[in-house]
């Protein structure tokens, strides 16, 4: 999916026009790469042709795989080849469909070899009263209503993303004539409608992954390379720069550890793991993330203590509900890290700091409360105030803070490790029904990083940092 570098395309004469305009319902890859002067590498072509043949297709990807250039060209396509007829795009936003697939219709469309009839608008592209291409947002399905003709092309982008509503609404423009439906996006969610095309004998299924795209295969870079840093020894130029390179994914690699679920979706192209316990859902952080609450009245500051090597140490700060700063450090010896954590404390100023005292964290809290700072120590292993429910406290406090995600009364930063941390939680139940929360060591075992900064955010809002009055008087509060 790259502009060919060639000189000034000649004028078209009106019979090559017509021919090149009727072209694409038989040779799809061949009339966009002529038409654009661009060139499609090998899965976004097999995805153009199978929407021409096939009524349903449904594609699975990792993060930027070309797919939403591909389905931008595949509507014009399909627009100019079938006439009269309607594209219809939807995402599980206004923004979505606005700022990514429309933004690329209009460049293909201003970029094409031969003049094409229309102007692009903001969402919409008319050649005529039954001849027109229209983006949807999600937050009004009745308006697939009444959305019929011939020819009918449905595009839903970020698919994973859109309500079962949307989807009901989808099949009424494709009840009657030519349809076809392209689904298409990265896999964030294990169930849903976008899940099942998966399974269903309907769908013509394209799965893409990271190392299926251009910049790898050109390089044969496979997930063992990734692991071991040989990548570096194979990759040259790239040949599609704007893809997903091996650097970025060696990145996530190690951000976010290869038993991530944002490795699976957005790396691996995988919807996650069928069956495993996640705590968090995308959405949820995805939206804490966007959210900016009012400063509340109280700082409160919590610390995770690294216990191994590779891990880190974190203090993290809210006011209220909103989440202020990470900050981390890497493994040191206890004293040093006390010191860390005694000056945050005097730049901060915070009405409470918790600290997970743990292993080394409880020789860390000593030296700081021997400097005259007070903690309030958190024991993930103590018992929860709700026995019959929950395992352990560190269960129940990690089951309060997603309820904060669900209710929208969290606000975090722009953090993508605190998203894969959060993302990785998972929760079990043992043989009494007790819920419990993966241990570290856990995690570790399935190939997964500690989840420090998630640990500092459930110990940010635990019940220990809620204690009226000030710390409490006993170093096992909880």
């Amino acid at each position: 999916m790259r502009p060919l570098e060639a000189p000034a395309v000649p004028e078209v004469t009106e019979g090559q026009a017509l021919l090149l305009r009727s072209a694409g319902r038989g040779k799809p890859t061949l009339w966009i790469q002529e038409i654009f002067n661009c060139l499609l590498h090998p899965l976004q072509a097999q995805i153009a042709e199978s929407v021409m043949k096939n009524p349903r297709t449904a594609v699975r990807s990792c993060s930027n795989s070309g797919k939403s250039f591909d389905a931008a060209r595949i509507a014009l396509c399909f627009l100019f080849n079938y006439r009269p007829s309607i594209v219809i795009t939807t995402a599980p936003t206004f923004r979505q469909v606005e700022s990514i697939l429309w933004r690329e219709i209009a460049t293909a469309h201003g970029s094409a070899t031969i003049k094409l009839d229309g102007s692009p608008k903001q969402v919409g592209l008319n050649l005529a009263k039954d001849h027109f291409a229209i983006g949807l947002s999600t937050d009004e399905p009745e308006r697939f209503q009444g959305l019929h003709s011939p020819h009918i092309l449905v595009i839903a982008d970020e698919a994973s993303g859109l309500s079962e509503e949307v989807y009901a609404a989808i099949e009424n423009p494709l009840s009657g004539g030519f349809t076809r439906l392209l689904l298409i996006g990265n896999p964030t969610r294990p169930t849903g409608s976008f899940r099942d095309a998966f399974n269903s004998p309907l769908y013509k299924k394209f799965h893409i992954s990271a190392f299926d795209t251009p910049n790898f295969t050109e390089f044969n870079i496979l997930i063992e390379d990734i692991r071991t840093g040989a990548w570096k020894d194979k990759v040259g130029e790239l040949p599609y720069p704007s893809l997903i390179d091996p650097q970025w994914v060696a990145e996530r690699f190690s951000e976010w550890g290869e038993g991530s679920s944002l490795f699976q979706v957005y790396v691996l192209g995988d919807f996650p793991e069928a069956g495993v316990n996640n705590l968090f859902r995308l959405s949820d952080v995805e939206a804490a993330m966007e959210r900016d609450l009012p400063v509340g009245d109280t700082k409160v500051s919590a610390v995770d203590v690294a216990r191994y090597g590779e891990d880190f140490s974190v203090f993290g700060t809210r006011i209220g509900n909103k989440v202020f700063s990470m900050k981390p450090w890497s493994h040191s010896k206890a004293p040093e890290s006390a010191g860390r954590i005694i000056r945050e404390m005097r730049l901060q100023k915070p009405y409470i700091t918790v600290i997970d005292a743990v292993a080394l964290g409880d020789d860390v809290a000593d030296i700081v409360e021997e400097d005259g700072e007070s903690l309030v120590r958190f024991y993930s292993g103590a018992n929860a105030i709700d026995k019959v429910v929950f395992g352990n406290a560190r269960a129940e406090e990690y089951w309060k803070l997603n309820r904060k995600f669900e209710e929208g009364t969290i606000d975090i930063p722009k953090d993508d490790i605190l998203k894969a941390q959060l993302l990785d939680i998972r929760f079990r139940y043992d043989g009494k029904g007790r819920y419990f929360i993966e241990s570290k060591e856990e995690a570790r075992a399935r190939g997964s990083k500690s989840p420090d900064r998630a640990d500092t955010l459930m110990m940010l809002f635990a019940r220990a940092a809620n204690h009226k009055g000030g710390p409490p008087q006993t170093k096992d509060y909880y």
